[in-house]
């Protein structure tokens, strides 16, 4: 067999052997971006997460805020016991 004539044979062989291993490699490659998929769906649930809490943390501050200054007004008993004074 001449020199060409083996690389050729060898060539064939890598061929076949990557065409062999393609349902290995998809299956390799859909598993790894099911990983990053889920590593991403997580990742964007804990910073979703994290917003919806400050958003909360900001409302009730601000209904919080209101409360107290409502509650500091004095009552309607108050004031008129003020204005009987």
């Amino acid at each position: 067999m001449t020199p060409e004539a083996e690389e050729l044979q060898r060539l064939a062989v890598a061929a076949a052997e990557l065409v062999d291993d393609l349902d290995a490699q998809r299956a390799r490659e859909a598993a790894e971006f099911r990983a990053g998929y889920e590593l991403g769906f997580a990742a964007g649930r804990e910073v979703g997460y994290a917003q919806a809490e400050w958003d909360m943390h900001r409302a009730w501050a601000a209904l919080a805020d209101k409360v107290r200054t409502w509650a500091a007004r004095p009552t309607w008993t108050e004031l008129k016991r003020r204005r009987a004074a």
